[in-house]
């Protein structure tokens, strides 16, 4: 079986900056152990000057660039779509999966399946200007593109439960993939430290995670925050900056970048807990890389994460509004009788649920059946 992939994909081995295309790097490699199949993928609007073609690990990326001089709207719409198509033109495939941007579906002739990553009309209004405006064109584009859809994977019930209304296709619920090697990590955790990781703009709420630290920091002289991905250099990232030098935090809070694979598995191998107290989550593949690892998780009570966080036994749910409930969940990990319990808990529970090898096998199952039908 021959598959196309559609999606955001690292541009440098190893080295992912983005949720959907960690998932989507995770699970092509994953895909080719399988037995006859091969796949390729397809980066459209991608952040390069001319198209090129790279391989990872027997996957071969097509990026196709960003046309220049057009706004996000008509390249979400039009460009992207229409590059895809074009593409697909010249390929040999039996099926091809869409990851993330339902509107890249929109000239597709042939099987597909959709997999809808995030909730994008909610995740823009945490970013910039005119986001009602903005949050009501994307709802009504990418809305007409899943409403049209056949087949589709969801990663949550949380994406059900918002978008009911427009899901007319199949649907099939598959988590996330995590990638074998995190679950071989072996946990030497340092005492109070304590990790994020995801990029660093407003709906991430690193603000309010700096600012619930510095209440943890009052109670755990020890405590450390290590704040890992990209952003550190924009204007929130030196917002963000602004208020570690206010609250006197300088020695205790470290901006570490993008950083490999390799390197957040080292980060996750030496943390005591993760923190992730977001405004907007769908489900973070980061929460599920740290349960891998056997890292607690303390995180938001909101949108898909308490369908991840098991409160109380993989970690610990808290209110991202409140800075001392946020202070209260990190300080109940990170002094927890049952830390071993835990650690071992979300580390059993990632296993029956996010291991790559299960997740590609249940994706090329329902590829199988989409073909058959």
């Amino acid at each position: 079986m021959k598959i196309v992939m559609v999606t955001p994909f690292p541009a440098i081995q190893g080295i992912i900056s983005g949720g959907v295309a960690g998932v989507s790097y995770y699970l092509a490699e994953a895909l080719t152990k399988i037995d006859g199949i091969s796949i390729e993928v397809i980066y459209p609007d991608a952040p390069v000057e001319h198209e090129k073609t790279a391989e990872f690990n027997k996957v071969r990326v097509h990026y196709l660039p960003r046309v220049r001089g057009i706004g996000s709207a008509a390249r979400m719409i039009f460009t992207g779509p229409r590059a895809v198509k074009q593409k697909l033109e010249q390929l040999n495939f039996d099926i091809v999966h869409v990851q993330g941007v339902a509107c890249w579906t929109n000239f597709l002739k042939c099987p597909y399946v959709l997999t809808i990553h995030g909730i994008p009309e909610r995740d823009v209004l945490f970013r910039g200007r005119f986001t009602m405006a903005r949050s009501l064109g994307i709802k009504l584009v990418e809305g007409w593109a899943r409403r049209k859809a056949k087949n589709v994977i969801v990663i949550s019930p949380y994406v059900v439960q918002v978008l009911a209304g427009e899901l007319k296709g199949r649907v099939t619920e598959i988590e996330n993939p995590v990638a074998d090697s995190f679950f071989e990590i072996e946990n030497s955790c340092i005492s109070g430290r304590i990790l994020y990781g995801g990029q660093i703009i407003p709906r991430k709420n690193i603000e309010g995670l700096i600012r619930a630290f510095s209440i943890v920091h009052e109670f755990r002289s020890d405590a450390v925050l290590r704040l890992a991905g990209s952003g550190a250099e924009s204007d929130y990232g030196r917002r963000c900056k602004k208020l570690v030098c206010k609250l006197g935090l300088e020695k205790k809070v470290s901006f570490l970048g993008n950083l490999t694979i390799v390197q957040m598995q080292k980060e996750l191998s030496q943390a005591s807990c993760l923190a992730l107290c977001s405004h907007q989550e769908t489900a973070p593949v980061i929460i599920e890389e740290a349960m891998a690892a056997g890292v607690p998780v303390v995180a938001s009570n909101i949108c898909g994460i308490p369908y991840m966080v098991k409160n109380g036994v993989t970690g610990k749910v808290v209110d991202p509004n409140n800075y001392s409930n946020m202070a209260e969940g990190i300080l109940s990990v990170l002094s927890s009788e049952n830390f071993t319990n835990m650690a071992q808990a979300a580390r059993c529970e990632a296993e029956n649920r996010f291991r790559a090898s299960k997740v590609a096998r249940r994706t090329c199952e329902l590829y199988r059946n989409i073909l058959k039908s």
